[in-house]
């Protein structure tokens, strides 16, 4: 019968060992952390869409900035990081918002479309924490809608 209590006892130093690695210890080889400041004639730009897009393999990453233009990168809930490697990305401040009583406003865009839906922006992300500051001028064709971009 003690043999059986020193396989439950090694059985739940394993499990409490286990969960503990997959708490603490967990590194995500595959994402950098990624954060910057996103700046449209050398003003904030405020509450715009960030994406990094891999050119490769990998997932989409997406961030919002604050009134300070600063953004933050996550490609999923609660995680932070953008796919290592190179990135395309997307800067847009269009979108739709709901007030109090759930009306719907739609916000134009303000950016122009080389730093959106034609982008010419790239961002190289490394392993470990990367900052990306984005300096756009507010020269040049800007779309609205997708299809806008369709019928260039």
């Amino acid at each position: 019968m003690s043999s059986g209590f020193r396989w439950i006892d090694v059985l739940s130093a394993s499990c409490c060992l286990s969960l503990a690695c997959l708490i603490g210890c967990t590194t995500d080889s595959d994402h950098g952390r990624v954060s910057g400041t996103v700046l449209l004639d050398n003003s904030p730009l405020v509450d715009a869409q960030v994406e990094f897009i891999p050119t490769a393999a990998g997932s989409t990453a997406y961030g919002r900035t604050d009134e300070n233009g600063y953004y933050q990168m996550e490609y999923a809930r609660d995680s932070v990081g953008a796919s290592i490697g190179e990135n395309e990305v997307r800067i847009t401040s269009s979108g739709a918002s709901a007030d109090e009583n759930g009306d719907l406003s739609f916000k134009k865009e303000q950016v122009p479309a080389r730093y959106n839906l034609k982008t010419e922006l790239v961002f190289k992300v490394e392993s470990g924490s990367n900052t990306a500051d984005f300096s756009l001028t507010s020269e040049g064709e800007i779309l609205n809608t997708m299809s806008d971009a369709a019928n260039e």
